[in-house]
């Protein structure tokens, strides 16, 4: 994450792809390189690889608040939003990083964000 938010992208990209090796095609990686080719402008891959960890979600063992980190970076804020309302839903952990984390940042000016962060009591 953090070469792709210093915008070195080859080195980013060289990164993810040898932890899709290591992880034998686990979803964190492939959720970075979602992220990474939306930033790039890459809206169509990163759509592509928004799919696949859609579709084989249950397999490769997707959490909403992954989905939402990745729609956050396309700037599809309601689906974002869904997907994170989903995750609290769920009790998913990766909330612990709701505040901080910086693929959410596109989600943070919507009321929702703040409702949710006032569930959570974080706000």
């Amino acid at each position: 994450m953090t070469l792709d938010m210093l915008a070195r992208y080859p080195e980013a990209t060289a990164s993810y792809k040898r932890a899709l090796d290591v992880t034998k095609g686990e979803a964190s990686p492939l959720v970075g390189l979602a992220i990474m080719n939306a930033h790039m402008g890459r809206q169509a891959e990163a759509r592509q690889i928004l799919i696949q960890l859609e579709t084989g979600r249950k397999r490769l063992h997707v959490s909403q608040f992954q989905l939402a980190t990745i729609y956050a970076s396309l700037g599809d804020i309601d689906r974002g939003m869904s997907a994170l309302e989903q995750a609290y839903k769920e009790h998913e952990a990766f909330l612990i990083a709701l505040k901080v984390h910086p693929h959410l940042d596109a989600l943070r000016a919507d009321p929702r964000f703040t409702a949710l962060q006032k569930a959570m009591g974080l706000a």
